[in-house]
């Protein structure tokens, strides 16, 4: 035990308030996301105990200007919307990329990058034991629900949408992986590693098991390379196609959730199609995105009537499954196209791009990896229509580029990092 206290001593000496509002805002965005707004609180109130000299310029440099030009279009896209009040309760529903980056750049912070992300290791392996809990509950309290089904599906992941898990978990494995590379605490890493693992592959999300696939291998291939460890990218990737392999051939629900795709793109029918099926909704959505955007290419619909107006054409399109859910774009780059033209979809995509170019400069690997995990989803979901989305995205991704990886000492992300800083 004292090992263990010593650790949590060592870990919380020296933060301030500002440090903590972070640690319980990226905590409660993983467990529970009601009790967030209590983080922001205290962030506001107390920033100024701890804050640094700032300007209009410094406010609107570096990444977080981006965040803050998106919200800025949000709010211009109001002068041509229509549904007042569902345009407001957007631009309330993302306050977050207003809130953080200026609170970033107005807050003087002591917590590391590697202390910060420790709190989303920690954070997640929490998500985990309470949503094996909830399901070993669930299975003894409920006689009609299996053990098998109450660990799989969206059934397991009962504390947000299982697609926005997935994200957070492959993260978590991209930081863990990083770990064992700098041969830090080997076995905890790699036990950790394999429960977010299987976590990942426990929910049943397809974007997010495509998504593990693609980076998981890329960034071991990244690191084996760097490192010229070139019988250990072998093996790795060897190892990957066995999985691969395995979950082709063996019958489990993983494989019978793919195997449902290419049916869905052979079959498809953009108009008067009833179908709710995920593969096939995502498609029509998709397809009506793109028709309203050649309608509306520059400005939009509005910031709040793109619900509407999806809802209104696939109505008239006879798609009326995915009109009765209301379905979104299921892109968030379509979803923004639909919202704010050419306009924000601009602002979203440089906002990618200042971030890949960021990691370059800074020889930021996480920070590569994490932005590369969100636009990837991007791809398959409307991420940040959600606040399950919305606040980690501005957070993690602010938060990665602005803190100092291992010192206590606060960068505003106004420069690159040193490079020797990183090493």
């Amino acid at each position: 035990m004292k090992p263990m206290k010593n650790k949590i001593a060592a870990f919380s000496s020296g933060l301030n308030l500002n440090d903590w509002s972070i640690i319980f805002i990226l905590f409660t965005s993983i467990i529970s996301l009601n009790l967030v707004p209590l983080g922001f609180i205290l962030w506001i109130l107390t920033f100024y105990l701890n804050k640094n000299t700032v300007t209009i310029k410094s406010i609107f440099s570096g990444l977080g200007k981006w965040f803050l030009l998106y919200y800025i279009v949000l709010l211009l896209g109001m002068l041509w919307t229509e549904n007042d009040s569902f345009g407001l309760s957007k631009l309330e529903n993302k306050l977050s990329f207003l809130l953080i980056p200026i609170l970033f750049t107005i807050s003087h912070f002591s917590i590391s990058r590697k202390q910060f992300m420790n709190v989303l290791l920690f954070s997640l392996l929490m998500s985990l034991l309470i949503n094996y809990g909830l399901a070993l509950y669930k299975y003894f309290t409920l006689t009609e629900s299996s053990l098998y089904d109450s660990l799989i599906n969206a059934n397991f992941s009962q504390l947000m949408h299982r697609s926005y898990y997935c994200n957070y978990l492959i993260i978590g494995c991209i930081v863990i992986l990083d770990r064992l590379f700098k041969k830090e605490n080997k076995w905890l890493y790699l036990i950790l590693f394999a429960l977010f693992s299987i976590g990942i592959f426990q929910t049943l999300a397809k974007s997010g098991i495509l998504i593990y696939f693609i980076l998981i291998p890329a960034f071991l291939f990244w690191q084996l390379l760097k490192t010229k460890l070139y019988k250990a990218i072998l093996i790795s990737l060897l190892g990957f196609v066995i999985s691969i392999f395995f979950l082709a051939k063996v019958d489990n629900p993983i494989k019978t959730r793919f195997q449902l795709i290419p049916d869905a793109i052979e079959n498809f029918e953009s108009k008067n199609n009833p179908s709710t099926e995920s593969n096939t909704s995502r498609l029509l959505m998709w397809s009506t995105s793109i028709d309203i955007f050649n309608e509306f290419p520059i400005l939009g619909v509005g910031t709040g009537d793109y619900d509407d107006v999806l809802t209104s054409v696939n109505e008239r399109y006879g798609n009326s499954g995915v009109a009765i859910h209301r379905y979104n774009s299921h892109n968030q780059f379509l979803n923004t196209t639909v919202q704010l033209g050419l306009l924000g979809l601009v602002v979203l995509i440089t906002l990618f791009l200042y971030g890949f170019k960021m990691a370059y400069q800074q020889r930021n690997i996480i920070g590569l990896f994490t932005l590369s995990c969100f636009f990837l989803n991007f791809l398959f979901e409307s991420f940040i229509e959600s606040q399950a989305g919305i606040i980690l995205f501005c957070l993690l991704t602010i938060a990665i580029f602005y803190l100092k990886p291992k010192t206590n000492r606060y960068h505003n992300g106004l420069t690159p990092i040193p490079k020797e800083n990183f090493k």
